[in-house]
């Protein structure tokens, strides 16, 4: 399985809702847990889901700030349409938001035929 990683810094002021918006492109099948990692190393799963979300609600700024929040997304490769040729078939976009600022990654990636597996990790510090 490939394994892609990313991370960023989220910067937030004020009480908001910190929200993850997910798309994943070329009709492939996705899912994904958020984790959230505190300042002692426990990690809490906070969220579990299939397919894309738009806004989905992760926990207030409150709760989370200066804590790791960390989504892992597995991507099934089901869709081709070259034969044997590699070609960008995997698109994934993350994005991270809280009163107004927001953080955001894209992982696309080529593979070669279908059945693939793909592991996108995002880590992002809630400060």
């Amino acid at each position: 399985m490939a394994d892609y990683f990313d991370n960023d810094t989220l910067i937030t002021e004020g009480t908001g809702d910190v929200t993850l918006t997910l798309t994943c492109g070329y009709g492939q099948p996705i899912a994904t847990t958020v984790h959230v990692k505190d300042a002692s190393g426990i990690t809490t799963e906070i969220a579990a889901f299939a397919g894309e979300c738009t806004n989905k609600v992760l926990g207030s700024n409150q709760t989370l700030k200066y804590k790791r929040i960390i989504v892992f997304s597995i991507v099934h490769d089901i869709q081709d349409v070259a034969s044997g040729d590699p070609v960008e078939d995997i698109n994934i976009g993350m994005a991270m938001s809280c009163n107004g600022t927001s953080v955001d990654t894209r992982f696309i990636k080529e593979t070669k035929g279908k059945g693939s597996l793909v592991k996108c990790t995002y880590e992002i510090i809630l400060l």
